[in-house]
C-alpha cells in the first residue's frame, strides 16, 4: 500500500464503524421513541480522508468516545437475533477495552445479564469479560 492511501484507509475503517454504530444505536433508539427512524438520522458528516497525520489521529483517538457512548445505548437495548448481538457484542468489547471509563457501565450489564434469558445475554456478558482483561 502506497503511504500515501494510509490516512484515507484509517479513515474510511473508522468512519465505516462509526457508521455501523450510528445504525444500531438509531435501532436502539427507534425502540424507546417509538418510530423507525429517529428524526435527524444521517445528517452528520465527519471524518474526510485527509494526507495528513493529525487526521489520522484524531480519527483514531476520538473514537473511544463514541464507543463508550455506544456501549450505554446498547447495553440498554435487547437484541435476540444473532446478527445484532453479535456486531453490538463487537462494539461492547471494543468500548470496554478502549477506556476506563466503560466500566462506570459494568452495573447496568450486571443487572442485564442477571434479568435476560438467551440471546440477549450475549452483550452483557462480553462486555463484562472484556471490563475484567482491561482491568488486568
Amino acid at each position: 500500500m502506497p503511504p500515501g492511501a494510509f490516512a484515507g484507509c484509517v479513515t474510511t475503517s473508522v468512519n465505516g464503524l462509526r457508521a455501523g454504530v450510528a445504525v444500531l444505536v438509531a435501532a436502539v433508539l427507534a425502540a424507546y421513541l417509538g418510530s423507525d427512524r429517529p428524526r435527524g438520522a444521517g445528517r452528520h458528516r465527519d471524518g474526510a480522508p485527509s494526507g495528513r497525520a493529525d487526521g489520522i489521529l484524531g480519527n483514531v483517538t476520538n473514537l473511544r468516545w463514541i464507543l463508550v457512548a455506544s456501549a450505554t445505548f446498547l447495553l440498554l437495548a435487547r437484541f435476540d437475533n444473532r446478527g445484532p448481538a453479535a456486531f453490538g457484542s463487537g462494539v461492547l468489547i471494543l468500548a470496554a477495552l478502549s477506556d476506563p471509563l466503560a466500566l462506570a457501565l459494568v452495573p447496568l450489564a450486571l443487572l442485564r445479564l442477571v434479568t435476560w434469558r438467551g440471546m440477549a445475554r450475549l452483550g452483557p456478558s462480553v462486555f463484562l469479560v472484556a471490563a475484567i482483561v482491561q482491568q488486568r
